[in-house]
Parts: C-alpha cells; structure tokens; sequence
C-alpha cells in the first residue's frame, strides 16, 4: 500500500479546496489504484465526510496540519511548538503523531492551488510553505502538484519559496506564468512540469441527484439560466480610487445588483447565485443576500443558502447559459463543461489556469464598472455558441495536461521503486 500525505488543505467549505482535494485523490488513485491517504488541513473542525460523497472505496484520514505559524499573541505557544517542531523533526517524529504520519507517507504531496505566493500575506504564504518544509526536513519525497507559483515580494518568502522548491522532488505547474516565474525565482534542480489544474478534471454528480437538487433550490431546467458567483474578498482587491473597504464591498454590491437587473430584464433569463466558499471567515451567501435585497426583480432570482458537494455545485453551474465567476475554482467548473464564461479576477492565477479558455476576464484590480461589465457580458451572450465550440476543441488539451500530474506522479513513483 503506496501512503500518501496531502497537506494544506483548507476545508471542504470552499469548493474550491474540496475541488483541489477530491480531483487530486480521484486522479492519484486512478494511476496508484493501491493508495491510502491521510490529510492535512487547517481546520480539522470542520468535518470532511459530507464532502465525501462521491468518494467511493478509498481509505482517508484527516488531521491537523502539524506546523502553525501566528504573529497573534495568543498564538505564540502553539507557534513556537511549531517552529521546535521543523527544527527537531527527525529527533521528535516518532513522539508525535502528526511527524510520524509524515514520516511514514512514502509520497507528500501539496494542495492549494495558489498557496505558494504573498497575495495572500507573508504569514499565509509561511503556514503553507512550513508544512511542506517538514516534509523536506523528514528527507520524504515532496511533490508540488499543479499549483499556481509566485509572485514573491519579501527577501524572505522568496528565500523560502526557492529553498523549498529545490528541494522539491517534482513540480508540476498549472500554467505558463508559474513556469517562467520558477526561472526567475532560480529553481533549478528539480524536474518541472507545465500541466494544467486537477479541478478540471472533477466530475458533476449523476443526473437524478442533479435534478433533485434544482427541484429543491426551486430552478427549472427549462428556464434560461444565467449563473453568477460572486465574492466577499474580492471587494478588497479594487485597487482604484475607492477609499474604504466598507465602499469597495458596498460598490461591489450595487453594480451586481445593477447587472443582475440588466440579466433578467434584457436577457429573459433567470438569475442563479451559486456560492463557492461558506466559510469559515467568508461567505458568499452573505454578498448574494445583499444583491437580492436591492435588485427588483426578486421572483427571477435564486439565491442557494444550503450547502453541496463541489461535484454538485459544478452541476448546477452545467445547466446554465452563460456563467459569471468571481471565484476562480467555479470558473474551472464552468469551462470545463463549455459554459461560457466571464471571470472576474484579483490574481494572476485567474490568467494562468483558465485564460487559454477564456478571453473574457475582468480585472477588479483595475476597477469594476457597470457599463464594461454589460459589454462584456452582451459579447458572450451573442457569441455564446461560438464560445462553446471553442471551449468543446480545447478542453482536450486541457484535460490532457491535467492527466499528466497522474502520469508524473506515478512514473515518479515507479522510479523510487516501491
């Protein structure tokens, strides 16, 4: 039995994580059929196993990830526990549980998409890095698989970055931007890959489950759908003259509000908001509620409040018309199944994983407007059929690339001999 280790999880309340998680199991044990794996995660709180519904036959364990790292004060001993732990890991992983999974795994292997860089913080970026470090400190093989790398902006996080990725056994990256970025960085040693994101690999529950859940959210399959996710966070990433956070997300909300209008009065279609992330800090729901409370036409707009798997959140996303996606993960979803789709980004990581799928990318760095985002919107909903054409002839290579981080791993794998 081949044991893998996945840390960095986050928790299976952002699909995109359980998107990241359950593509990248599905995919490992296709090509490495005897694997069991234990995972680590961030909030071993919040329970995993609804999110394992469309797991069938695989041996899972879950813990928490072994090395935390807080400037919070009330987290200092817990910090500093950490730190003693990468420091004497070798002396220490029989005594402790956690060290003793790692250094029992014959393969640890990173998830998290885009965890490997400072747009979420330097402290994030350490938290991350630290758990695959221990891996590497553990002399185990650690395997950074289809993520989005960089960019870096302190001596430190790229001191970090280039240690960890040298010392890597195999990189595999998600896109163009993160290979050249690797170049830059100075990594050199270990083999590099360019693949493309598991998630798109990820498929939609049966159909009687998927007619289930439209049913009970109230959505008929005959109506013209027009999907649309949209984000707390976002809102912090309009880099332009809006002064407060409170004014950014209060902007954010009006001009959703605005176009979901524009969908449902010039488009005839209905409006479905389907939340990517519900917690444990942000939740889309509470953004969805604040655009329905102002937009009027309230009896063509469905808001869903209750929770499903990522598979069943990327099967509703099938049965729309066109999609819009301020969170990159249901942006995968989409494209993958030819939806047309407008994203809205505030990383490079948007370009990276679904820019070679689509040319309608709106930039909140640079500001959100009612007026562009119509345009846009009015040039996918007249190209919608072209669109899925396009869609339909590249997601072959698309997919491809995804297969790929399983034909790596497992090639690895068979060189080690085990």
């Amino acid at each position: 039995m081949v044991k893998i280790v996945i840390t960095g999880h986050g928790s299976r309340l952002s699909k995109g994580n359980s998107a990241l998680l359950n593509s990248r199991i599905r995919l490992i044990k296709r090509f490495i059929e005897d694997s069991e794996f234990t995972i680590f995660t961030f909030h071993p709180e919040i329970s995993y196993k609804p999110e394992m519904k469309y797991l069938k036959n695989v041996k899972i364990s879950f813990y928490e990830v072994p090395f935390k790292f807080s400037l919070s004060f009330r987290e200092l001993p817990k910090t500093i526990f950490s730190i003693l732990k990468i420091v004497f890991c070798r002396s220490i992983s029989p005594y402790l549980k956690d060290l003793r999974e790692y250094k029992d795994a014959d393969l640890i292997i990173s998830t998290g998409g885009d965890v490997l860089t400072e747009d979420y913080g330097l402290v994030d970026f350490i938290n991350y890095a630290g758990n695959l470090l221990l891996g590497i400190f553990l002399k185990k093989p650690v395997i950074i698989f289809a993520e989005t790398v960089g960019p870096f902006k302190h001596r430190l996080s790229k001191a970090i970055a280039k240690y960890l990725l040298n010392h890597a056994s195999l990189i595999t990256v998600r896109g163009e931007i993160s290979k050249k970025y690797l170049n830059t960085l100075g990594v050199n040693r270990a083999p590099q890959y360019l693949t493309a994101d598991t998630a798109f690999l990820l498929e939609p529950p049966p159909l009687q489950i998927l007619k289930q859940i439209l049913e009970k959210e109230n959505i008929k399959d005959s109506d013209i759908l027009v999907g649309i996710t949209v984000s707390e966070l976002i809102p912090r990433y309009d880099f332009t003259k809006t002064r407060t956070l409170k004014d950014k997300y209060d902007k954010y909300v009006e001009i959703m509000a605005s176009v979901t209008d524009y969908i449902i009065e010039k488009l005839g279609a209905t409006v479905v908001f389907v939340p990517s992330v519900i917690g444990p800090v942000y939740d889309d729901r509470r953004v969805a509620d604040r655009i329905y409370k102002i937009a009027k036409n309230k009896e063509k707009i469905r808001n869903i409040k209750n929770e499903y798997t990522c598979e069943e959140i990327k099967g509703i996303i099938g049965r729309c018309s066109i999609f819009i996606g301020a969170r990159m993960h249901v942006t995968v979803f989409s494209t993958s199944l030819h939806i047309p789709t407008i994203a809205i980004a505030y990383s490079r990581k948007t370009y990276e994983v679904v820019g070679m799928l689509t040319d309608y990318i709106i930039d909140i760095r640079k500001g959100l407007e009612y007026d562009a985002v119509i345009s846009v919107i009015n040039e996918v909903w007249l190209n919608k059929e072209k669109i899925k054409e396009m869609l339909a002839s590249r997601m072959r290579k698309v997919r491809q690339r995804a297969l790929l981080n399983g034909i790596l791993l497992r090639n690895f794998l068979r060189s080690l001999q085990i």
